[in-house]
This record gives C-alpha cells, structure tokens and sequence, in this order.
C-alpha cells in the first residue's frame, strides 16, 4: 500500500510540473505574440484590397463612380505564414463594407447609400521590419503582388 501511495504521489507530482510548464510555454507565446499585424494595418489592407477590385469593376464595365468604405473589421484568424521568404501572415475574418454612389457634384447622397455587413476576407500581410507592413496578393504563377502600406509608426505613451 505504501508503494501505491508513493506512485500516486509521484504521478501527480509530474502532471502538476506538466501543467505548470505548459502555463508558463502559453505565457511565453502569448507575449512573443506581439508582432501580429496590428489592427490599423489588416483595415488599411482590406481597404485597399476592396479599392483595387472596385477600380477593376469600374474600367471592366464602366460603372458609376462610387465610394467604398470598409467599416468593422473582425479578426476570426492569423496564422504566420512566409511570403516570399519573409514573415508574413494570412488573415481571415469579417468587415461591413458601405458603398456611396457619388453625384454629378461629386456630393454623396443617402438615397444612393448602401451597406454589407458580415462580409468574409482573406488577406495575406507581409512584414519587412518591426513597423513596415504589406498588403501581399497572391498571383496564378505562384509568386506575389507587394503593395506597401503608409501606417503610421506607433508612439510609446508618454
């Protein structure tokens, strides 16, 4: 009995020192998690994603100019991934996107206002440096479109 009690110990020994290894990994990763893309990027990504395919459409057919805009922007998924050999990562989640037919004036009407919302994306965002983020499109030959974005430096709070 003594032996028993002894094996039970030692079992519950370990899987209390597993458990707290495993906190302290989770811990560890969480705070290295800190280079994710930050949420001004993946909008102004998603942003200029929607412009581009807006533009398409436009000199396709002809369309009337509009004003899309891409509003509440949810991140359901980031996973790291290399784009062209650099740290990249692909992103999924929802956005409502509010499209405004723009007048003759070029003044916005709110009879020609409409909005879309819970609408899914998936976008790819490269980082050259610790502030330098890319929108990166993936083309049919494999390779892939960089597109630079302009965001701001972040500030330390004084």
């Amino acid at each position: 009995m003594v032996r028993a009690i002894a094996f039970s110990w030692r079992q519950a020994w370990r899987q209390t020192i597993g458990m707290i290894i495993a906190l302290l990994l989770a811990g560890l990763l969480t705070a290295c998690g800190g280079d994710r893309p930050p949420q001004s990027a993946i909008e102004q990504a998603l942003q200029l994603q929607v412009d581009q395919t807006q533009q398409q459409l436009r000199q396709q057919f002809r369309s009337v100019d509009s004003v899309a805009t891409v509003e509440r922007v949810k991140v359901k998924k980031q996973q790291s991934q290399a784009i062209e050999s650099v740290k990249g990562y692909r992103i999924e989640g929802t956005y409502s996107l509010s499209i405004a037919k723009r007048s003759r004036n070029g003044i916005n009407s709110p009879q020609q206002h409409i909005t879309r919302r819970q609408n899914p994306f998936e976008l790819y965002l490269q980082q050259t440096d610790e502030e330098t983020w890319s929108l990166a499109r993936p083309l049919a030959d494999g390779h892939w479109k960089i597109y630079p974005l302009a965001i701001e430096p972040s500030t330390p709070d004084t």
